[in-house]
């Protein structure tokens, strides 16, 4: 059995997963509206993953509060794995319900709630665990994100808040597949056009130590037309063609771990998935209310890396770039 990975190595690993988490749009402030998975994604996911993104789909409420809701569906297409037999493809669906109101003159509460599906299909993957068994099928990710913003003036604002995230796979225990975190942070408005995002961060971690890292976040508004922010863990680049249509290219890495199950290949083990996605997105907003994006592109890298219940490794591999397609919808209300 490999010795467990010492704590440089685990942060090391760890740090990504945790900025991923603190470029969301709680951390930084965003209003629901613009809110996205985990590691879309994350988280995904956020994105998780994820995070969130920013969206024209966002009309102003008289009434002081904004609600949103952003479904979204993605399949990376079958990739070979490059240290075992077989290959593995992905579909992933979820949503993000993303609420915001006012608590006073210059205080803002925001919470965003995302939920995601994935499918893993492995196929003559038997050689990535000495069981001969598939690590994982079917995987659930849920992640609560309360926060608060409290503007000090017409540059800064204050947000902190909290992050409750579940990551498990079909049967395992989900008591054992929680993790909090808690996020401070200060963002800046050097013109009407540039802002930063700094911070700090911590979360705990499934099977691994908890990790603190600085929170970080930029919107960058180039030209009328054209804006560069950061997406999760990485940076997305967009252009207004008309009133109605926006493209965009975006690069990012995802992070995703999962509780398995207590009767699986690995008792009460944990999955570590990680991807960088490559690609492009055509936007359509037929109202203002309305979104409507395709995305495409490829998967440059993979990882996956399957510990036991006491974080020891038991095996890790990698698979080759891929193309991926995906659907995002916006509803603000």
């Amino acid at each position: 059995m490999p010795t467990r990975p010492s704590a440089q190595t685990r942060a090391a690993f760890a740090a990504p997963l945790i900025t991923l988490l603190a470029l969301s749009g709680v951390a930084r402030g965003d209003e629901p509206a613009a809110a996205s998975g985990p590691a879309s994604a994350a988280s995904s996911a956020p994105d998780l993953r994820d995070a969130t993104r920013p969206t024209r789909a966002q009309p102003q409420d008289d009434r002081g509060f904004n609600l949103s809701f952003r479904p979204r569906v993605e399949h990376t297409f079958d990739s070979d794995l490059r240290d075992s037999d077989g290959s593995v493809a992905t579909t992933r669906a979820g949503a993000t319900l993303g609420f915001a109101t006012s608590l006073g003159e210059r205080t803002r509460l925001l919470i965003n709630a995302d939920g995601e599906w994935s499918r893993y299909e492995w196929s003559d993957a038997g050689d990535l665990l000495p069981s001969g068994l598939d690590p994982i099928e079917d995987a659930y990710l849920f992640r609560l994100s309360p926060g608060v913003v409290y503007s000090l003036n017409d540059d800064w604002s204050l947000t902190g808040g909290a992050i409750i995230e579940i990551g498990a796979a079909s049967g395992a225990d989900v008591g054992d597949a929680i993790t909090y975190g808690g996020f401070f942070g200060a963002k800046y408005r050097w013109s009407d056009r540039f802002t930063t995002t700094f911070g700090i961060i911590a979360k705990t971690r499934l099977e691994d130590d908890a990790i603190a890292v600085p929170l970080l976040g930029l919107e960058w508004q180039i030209t009328d037309r054209v804006m560069l922010k950061n997406e999760g863990l990485g940076l997305k680049l967009t252009a207004d063609l008309n009133e109605q249509w926006r493209a965009g290219l975006f690069a990012r890495w995802e992070l995703r771990d999962y509780r398995l199950a207590d009767d699986g290949s690995v008792p009460d083990g944990v999955l570590r998935d990680q991807r960088v996605p490559l690609g492009v997105s055509i936007e359509w907003r037929p109202s203002p209310a309305v979104q409507i994006e395709l995305v495409g592109g490829a998967v440059v890298l993979q990882s996956y890396e399957v510990e036991t219940d006491d974080g020891d490794r038991v095996q890790s591999d990698r698979a080759r770039p891929t193309p991926f397609i995906g659907l995002i919808g916006t509803i603000a209300f």
